[in-house]
Formats: structure tokens, sequence, C-alpha cells
């Protein structure tokens, strides 16, 4: 049984607050570390997500950091040989502990013990070093005792890879994984792609169409096989007028900390997208954004039926990500990152129950900003419009 030095008082029925505490090096796994912890019914902060991107220098971003702390109920520290030499990380660290938060720390690469501040030395921790897997279950062990309620009680984890019982004789065995290679769908037939040169060719070139997925908030529809190329669905409700994206962006956009953000004048081919505007930008800098922040028609309302923000967006060298917000009369702001967009039309879909569970007012709304930040893609291109509210 895992012991904690601190202890957390929750209230009944109240979600856990979670702040993720970690060198920027580490950020792959405070990204993995926040979705886990999100299917398991904790709400996070992580600083990539959660600081707006026009925060004011220094004093903004550590004002940003002290309300995600003062807010949260447990801080998870990425101890690292870099995380425990780190001002930052030490001073969010100390702030937990002086506070009687409940303070976790998770050993992602291992630390010489002459090399850890002797406060946190006789902390627990939790290994991550040889198998990120079984970290992932002993915290969420410690998550459920944190919480009062069994480990069960939780989302679970993904399966482990099944196995067969030792005793069942080999023609059993045979005939289980045929079972269940059927069932599972490993055997493709002649429509499958992958088995079908011709159907993979087609898939290639095809126009996207909307295919709705449920992997995550923020959804990439993928291109359906198709003969001829259809044209792109329209939302609802327009947000812009046709052709208006580009010069809207270019009288909104910002720059901080030697982020630069581009407009090209060239034209960008969106086909079916009229107001379609060619966003690059370089944000190779650290702690760099840039962006673009519209405002939107005054006394705008979604539209009855609507239930998503949509629009179409295609990767110019492929790879490229980018957040896209909605910000209400009174400043609250939710970002969604777009996940990484490759050659071909792509239409993305954000439910707008995303905004509303973030006390974004979806019937004052004033902005949308499209931005880039060091955090995610450093340098991009981008061609994206018909932004509306609509329905998968």
């Amino acid at each position: 049984m895992i012991q904690w030095s601190y202890s957390l008082i929750l209230l009944l029925g109240e979600a856990m607050q979670v702040f993720i505490s970690y060198k920027r090096e580490d950020l792959a796994f405070a990204r993995r570390l926040d979705e886990r912890l999100r299917t398991w019914g904790c709400e996070t902060w992580l600083d990539v997500d959660d600081i707006p991107y026009a925060t004011p220098g220094k004093k903004g971003w550590d004002d940003a950091v002290f309300a995600g702390l003062k807010a949260s109920d447990v801080v998870i520290g990425v101890m690292t040989p870099e995380s425990v030499t780190s001002k930052n990380v030490l001073d969010e660290w100390d702030y937990a502990d002086r506070t009687a938060k409940s303070l976790m720390l998770l050993m992602l690469r291992s630390v010489p013990e002459k090399d850890i501040p002797f406060r946190y030395g006789r902390i627990q921790r939790i290994s991550f070093v040889e198998d990120e897997e079984h970290g992932f279950i002993e915290l969420r062990r410690a998550i459920a005792e944190l919480m009062g309620v069994g480990p069960e009680k939780l989302c679970p984890p993904p399966p482990p890879r099944s196995k067969l019982p030792k005793h069942i004789g080999l023609p059993l065995k045979i005939a289980f994984v045929v079972v269940l290679a059927v069932v599972t769908g490993l055997f493709c037939d002649a429509a499958c792609p992958i088995n079908n040169p011709i159907k993979a060719a087609e898939l290639s070139t095809a126009t996207p169409t909307v295919v709705s997925t449920s992997l995550s908030p923020t959804e990439t529809l993928i291109p359906t096989p198709q003969q001829t190329p259809a044209p792109m669905p329209t939302p609802q409700q327009t947000l812009f007028p046709a052709g208006q994206l580009k010069s809207l962006c270019k009288a909104s956009k910002f720059e901080g900390e030697g982020g630069l953000l581009f407009l090209p004048d060239e034209q960008c081919d969106l086909p079916g997208v009229p107001d379609a505007a060619r966003l690059t930008w370089d944000v190779s800098r650290r702690n760099s954004f840039a962006g673009c922040k519209i405002q939107l028609p005054p006394d705008l309302q979604v539209v009855g039926g609507a239930t998503h923000l949509v629009f179409w967006a295609q990767g110019e060298t492929g790879g490229e990500q980018f957040r896209v917000s909605l910000i209400d009369a009174g400043g609250n702001e939710w970002r969604e990152n777009i996940q990484p967009l490759f050659e071909g039309a792509q239409r993305i879909v954000i439910p707008l129950s995303t905004f509303e569970e973030h006390e974004v007012d979806l019937d004052n709304l004033e902005y949308l900003t499209i931005g880039a930040s060091y955090h995610l893609d450093q340098e991009g291109s981008v061609c994206i419009g018909g932004f509306g509210f609509g329905t998968p």
C-alpha cells in the first residue's frame, strides 16, 4: 500500500483537481498523463492548455500558475534529473508542501538519491522508469486511495493483451484465436483497403466527407472512398462572411515573445470553402506564441440543433498543430488542440459541450482565436476556413 505524506479533503461528488508539474522537455509524457487522469474522472491543469495565449510577461504567467495551484487538490510532480534542478518546478512542489496539498511524485527517469532535495527524498515515488503502463496502474491505485474508493470505481486502464489459460489444449487455443480474430475484425474482407490495393488507392485520393469518431473531444474526420469529389458540406451557421477570414485575422493578429504569424497574399485553395486563409507561423523561440483573435458578430446566437464548432483545415507541409478557442463576453476561454494535420483537407469538429463544461457561455460569445505556440508545432502553415456551428 502506498502511503502519502499529505492529506486530501474532497467534497463528495466533486471531481479531483490535479495540477501537473513537469519540466518542458517532458511535455509528451505530461500530455499522456493528462489524458489518463481525465479518463479516471479527474479535472487537470496543464500549463500549455490552461494559460491563455495573450498572458502578458512573466508576472502574468506566474499568476496563472499560482491560480492553477490554488484551485487544485493534488499536485503531481514528474521527477527527472532536469526537474529536480528547476526552480519553477520545485516552487510548485514547495507550494503543495506549504499548503498541505497532496503531492505525488512520479519517477520518469532515474535520479540519484544524492540529487533529490532532502524534503522530497522522504516521499515515496511511483516509478515509470522501467514500465510506463505499470506506473499508471500504481498511480490509478493511489488516486483511488485518495478519493476513498477502490481502483475499480475509476475508469479502468486499457486491458492487457489477452492470454489463454495454460491448461487449454493446443486445438482449443487455435480455435479460440480464430474466433477472436473474426470477432475483432482482424480478417478484413475484400473491401478492406489493407487487402485491396484498388480500394486503398481510392481512399488516398478521396475528398473528405463526414465520418464521426469518438476518440477525443477534437475529432479529425476521416475521408471515405468515393469515385468523384463531392462538395464540402456547409455548417448550419457560418461565423464569418465569405472571403473575410483573412482580413479579420490580419486585423486582429497577436504575436508574443518572438512569435511570428504570416498571412501570405497568394491564393489558399481549399475546395468549396470561399473564406479559406493561409496561416503560416514561426514560434520556434521558447515560450513564443502567435495567432489571431477574431471578434464574432454581435449578438451571435448558436442556432438550434447545432452541436459542434466545425471548420476545414489542411496542412501545407504535413504534421501541423495549432489551437482554436472560443471566448465569451466575460473572458471565459477554452482552447482545443487540433491534432496534427497532413496533406488533404480535413473537417474538424469540436463538441460545443466541451466549451460549456469549461464555463464558456455560448449565448454570449465574443471571440474566436486561432493560434500556435512553442509547445505545439514550432513552424507550420495551414489552409483553414469554413468556420461555423453545425453537426457532424
